[in-house]
């Protein structure tokens, strides 16, 4: 009895490394074969997107996320970086991140598995430079809707949200910066003339501004983190962040058109 029991408990070892080493050279094909590979995380409250194509580099990324990965079973846990790859223009992996737990689960159309996370991935994390590759390059009125992120791949879907939360983002940010400007200027002017109680009226004003741009940050990524919490190391955990982070940030700008037409006139 002994005996079989060894047998059976050799046997079941060796089936989960075979599982195991099979994912492993999955793995490896897909990030070898891609041709660009793309970056999306928080810092602070900003999200980068940051895409690496140029052949020298993919060639030292592609080193870094195949160095060290030992697939193991997939935790829950609320991602805060993603490492997407893609193959002629269609994602087929992504690697969903949480550094404060320092582990990572990787999902591909027909196979996943989790991992620690590797030195190499997390200091190159460090290393990004912040970059919005959507500023001054799409415009348009931003109660339209413009992005048809709902057809293809959960993979597809994840990454067109992020491309859509970035461009509302970036009209968010110049609407806000308008206003601040307008503000500044109208201080100016109350301040040439000596208009005391105009002065300090409008020094309360933008104060006040600044406040609840502040409160609407933190209350913005509360409700992000809130709809995530339900998709915990899911596939759709980014996508339904980044849907939240876009209907908050929407209606954010509808609230800051409007302060930017009064203080216009």
């Amino acid at each position: 009895m002994k005996r079989t029991f060894l047998i059976v408990i050799c046997l079941n070892a060796l089936l989960i490394s075979c599982s195991d080493n099979e994912r492993l050279i999955q793995y490896n094909q897909l990030v070898n074969n891609a041709d660009s590979i793309v970056f999306s995380f928080n810092k602070g409250s900003n999200q980068t997107i940051y895409s690496v194509k140029d052949s020298a580099e993919l060639i030292d990324l592609k080193a870094i996320l195949t160095r060290n990965i030992k697939p193991e079973t997939q935790v829950k846990f609320i991602s805060d970086a993603a490492i997407e790859l893609f193959n002629n223009g269609q994602p087929v992996g992504i690697l969903l991140i949480n550094s404060n737990t320092n582990y990572l689960n990787f999902n591909a159309e027909s196979f996943g598995f989790g991992c620690q996370l590797t030195y190499g991935i997390g200091r190159y994390l460090e290393e990004i430079p912040y970059q919005n590759p959507l500023v001054g390059q799409v415009k348009g009125n931003p109660s339209v809707n413009h992005f048809d992120c709902y057809d293809g791949s959960q993979l597809a879907m994840n990454i067109c949200s992020m491309n859509e939360y970035q461009y509302y983002d970036s009209i968010l940010n110049e609407t806000y910066m308008k206003l601040m400007t307008i503000l500044k200027e109208h201080l100016q002017e109350a301040s040439k003339f000596n208009d005391q109680s105009e002065l300090i009226e409008l020094q309360d004003y933008q104060k006040s501004i600044i406040e609840s741009q502040k409160n609407w940050i933190i209350q913005r990524d509360l409700n992000a983190a809130i709809q995530a919490d339900n998709y915990q190391g899911g596939s759709m955990a980014p996508m339904v962040t980044n849907q939240q982070r876009t209907k908050d940030t929407r209606h954010r700008i509808e609230f800051l058109t409007n302060l930017l037409t009064i203080n216009r006139d």
